[in-house]
């Protein structure tokens, strides 16, 4: 019998190309090359927390691909569960750096990820888990997407594993998906742990007082929620001192 695994994410982690220097990207001949994933990201936090944590999603089979496979596999993530299509590309991203601000430019249209479907889910993989853990990203990715990540809910409120959903609006991609925001407040509301930032409540819910938005969601049905304000810090329910895995 295969051992259970604390946490299991989904979702899409591309190669960022970081300009060294600062200014336009025309003038910039030298990147450093790293990952950039928000599932795995946590991913592979919990597992430097000592946790079991696998993560699942979908690569292209070329050197990027074997790049950010290697990168999260040597984190301590179970990574048995990522294809690696041959026939796709794995997304990528590059951060230009200016005085004023950062741009990052995304190259993500049509990659490995965004052509996850159904098919390509081990559901006794996803049993092992006793958490998921999945983001608004991954759903606005594609219709795919949405619908796996829809499907994932579903699945794990039929056997009885926690779902925790981080909000992490992107506004690029909500023009993917017909009624993408309103797709993502149902979403939210399914999720038995939720993480959504402040801005992101208030752009679902039309609020940002903290006390409403968790009177809303508790009443969906969410058991446990964090809402986070950068360096203001994270609002808990006053009964609601951790999250334990």
């Amino acid at each position: 019998m295969q051992s259970q695994l604390d946490v299991v994410t989904l979702g899409e982690t591309m190669v960022l190309f970081d300009a060294a220097s600062t200014g336009p990207l025309r003038y910039t001949n030298q990147f450093n090359k790293r990952i950039g994933g928000a599932e795995s990201n946590v991913a592979i936090g919990l597992s430097k927390l000592g946790h079991s944590v696998g993560w699942i999603s979908k690569l292209g089979d070329e050197e990027l691909g074997h790049f950010t496979l290697n990168a999260i596999r040597g984190e301590g993530v179970d990574t048995t569960n990522v294809l690696m299509d041959p026939e796709e590309q794995t997304g990528l991203y590059v951060k230009e750096k200016r005085t004023d601000r950062n741009q990052v430019y995304y190259y993500r249209s049509g990659s490995a990820a965004s052509t996850m479907t159904t098919a390509d889910i081990n559901w006794d993989y996803i049993k092992r888990a006793r958490i998921v853990h999945l983001t608004g990203i991954t759903p606005l990715l594609s219709e795919s997407c949405y619908e796996l990540v829809n499907e994932v809910f579903h699945f794990a409120k039929k056997h009885e594993i926690k779902v925790s959903f981080d909000p992490n609006i992107r506004i690029k991609l909500l023009k993917n998906i017909p009624n993408g925001q309103e797709k993502l407040l149902d979403l939210a509301r399914q999720a038995d742990i939720l993480l959504p930032g402040l801005d992101e409540a208030e752009q679902l819910i039309g609020t940002s007082d903290p006390d409403e938005i968790i009177s809303f969601f508790l009443a969906s049905g969410v058991q446990k929620i964090a809402i986070k304000n950068g360096a203001i810090g994270t609002t808990l329910p006053q009964q609601m001192v951790r999250m334990d895995l």
